[in-house]
């Protein structure tokens, strides 16, 4: 986004906007947030959680995490949006420690909590959409999608309306999805199942595996589809036995990660698990309540081993398969 002819401009001002979200956005947590004990989506609610559970400072656990996380896109990435993430990290923990060291207002009921994790996410979510739209950050069904977006011949407008609608799951926190589904689908068959899990975390997590698959779809061979159609294969033909395989790596890392997102993921969930569905980290949540924190120590353990069995699996076959795709064009 070009604020003003002046380059030196255009790097304070938006530096300026995300100071002031940073503001807002710390405001937030302190008021809505951290004394009604739930965690919101992304690593921010991991860094809750970890408060919760360890007494530790999200203030500081953001610092350590998200300042050598700039540093790395500011060398690899792009200059300005690591500034622009450096400078957000920054305000946020500077203005969270401020507003404990102030004794800011805080939000606390007993009783109706749900409207502090309703105004929570709703705020996070503008807040996100600002902070993407300014150039920073705070730190099956995708397939399909990507498939229609970049080897479709679909309008424009069509391919434009349906990026839009992938980035808005992205500004969505977790826990307005979790109380969205609870009102849209409480009496019906999905209630307190795994299946509305399942599509809860497919919403949750839907923008980065569509641009990890749109991007890998607009690499490949625009004729393929019509070499395909000379051929006499049908479209549905040559997406099977052409590009899905060009594809495979692609769709692997897509799995990853949503299974390792799902593995540590409760702002969404939570509201949606019963008896019969509870998951590993709603089940840490029970625990934290009852301060049984052995328990708690062997359920993170099980989740951070088991995610990085999967990651180490699922890289390797991604790798696998890159080398035979690689192998076959060169014999080609």
């Amino acid at each position: 986004m070009i604020f003003s002819k002046n380059k030196h401009l255009n790097l304070v001002i938006p530096c300026a906007l995300l100071a002031g979200l940073a503001v807002l956005f710390a405001l937030n947590y302190h008021v809505f947030v951290l004394e009604n004990d739930f965690a919101p989506a992304g690593l921010a609610g991991i860094l809750v959680m970890v408060q919760y559970l360890g007494g530790f400072k999200i203030s500081w656990l953001n610092l350590v995490i998200n300042v050598p996380l700039a540093a790395l896109c500011f060398f690899f990435v792009s200059r300005s949006f690591a500034v622009r993430s450096f400078v957000f990290s920054v305000v946020f923990s500077g203005v969270l420690l401020l507003a404990e060291y102030v004794d800011f207002y805080t939000f606390e009921t007993q009783y109706d909590r749900i409207l502090a994790v309703i105004s929570a996410g709703f705020i996070n979510g503008f807040l996100y959409g600002c902070a993407i739209r300014l150039g920073g950050s705070t730190g099956g069904t995708d397939l399909l999608a990507a498939l229609i977006q970049a080897r479709s011949k679909l309008p424009r407008v069509c391919r434009s309306a349906m990026d839009g609608l992938a980035m808005m799951t992205s500004t969505l926190p977790g826990m307005v999805i979790g109380v969205g589904f609870l009102f849209a689908f409480s009496g019906t068959i999905l209630q307190n199942t795994i299946a509305i899990l399942i599509l809860a975390n497919l919403v949750h997590f839907f923008a980065s595996p569509y641009l990890m698959g749109t991007a890998a779809l607009s690499r490949m061979n625009a004729g393929w589809e019509t070499t395909g159609l000379l051929m006499g294969d049908t479209w549905i033909q040559t997406i099977r036995r052409v590009v899905l395989p060009n594809a495979r790596a692609t769709l692997i890392e897509m799995f990853e990660l949503y299974f390792i997102n799902s593995m540590v993921t409760i702002s969404a969930v939570v509201f949606l698990c019963g008896t019969s569905t509870m998951l590993l980290t709603t089940k840490i949540k029970e625990f934290s309540y009852y301060e049984r924190f052995d328990a708690i120590f062997v359920l993170s353990l099980l989740v951070f081993v088991t995610n990085v069995a999967a990651k180490l699996i699922l890289d390797k076959l991604a790798e696998c398969s890159r080398t035979d795709q690689k192998a076959g064009s060169t014999r080609s």
